[in-house]
């Protein structure tokens, strides 16, 4: 699936994907998970799809990395223990309501992102959150380098290379197995 060429997404467009892959499969996906769902798609699509999934950088947060267009865009669902609706918002260029989604051709981008669904849709948005703030994430370097500051933008970089460290564990073990 390496370089895969796409027009990065509105994170929305992501979030809302997994929405859909929620209520199909009769999961709990709360605005955490959702958030969090969101960022680690990110981080594998550099490593597996060898592009940025979506067209902003994440930030560094209390609780690990955020894209905060998901965030404040979903967080009127902050107290139910699920989301069921996809958002939509006012296209100012098209000058209509769109509801963003992943293309029907994107193929490569469909596949990651069922992928991710498969390997996280049973942990919850706290199991997330703690996978994405460990000591040595790109969450935690970020916060550090800057003095423990919120939204603060985490480099591709250091995503990448975190991802490319659980890629190569995943691939490892898979050889042992």
């Amino acid at each position: 699936m390496k370089n895969a060429n796409f027009k990065p997404y509105n994170p929305v467009a992501i979030a809302n994907y997994f929405v859909i892959k929620a209520k199909d499969d009769k999961a709990k996906l709360d605005l955490l998970k959702l958030v969090k769902l969101v960022y680690l798609a990110y981080g594998w699509s550099l490593v597996i799809l060898n592009q940025r999934l979506i067209d902003e950088a994440p930030e560094v947060w209390p609780y690990g990395p955020v894209c905060p267009t998901v965030y404040h865009t979903f967080k009127k669902w902050s107290n139910k223990k699920t989301i069921s609706h996809t958002e939509r918002f006012y296209d100012m260029t098209e000058n209509k309501w769109t509801t963003p989604a992943i293309k029907d051709d994107e193929i490569s981008v469909k596949r990651l992102l069922d992928t991710i669904w498969k390997m996280y849709y049973d942990l919850s948005g706290v199991d997330l959150s703690n996978l994405t703030h460990q000591e040595g994430s790109a969450w935690s370097v970020t916060k550090e380098e800057n003095h423990g500051l919120r939204n603060c933008h985490i480099s591709d970089n250091l995503i990448k290379e975190e991802f490319t460290v659980l890629n190569n564990l995943i691939n490892t073990k898979n050889n042992i197995e």
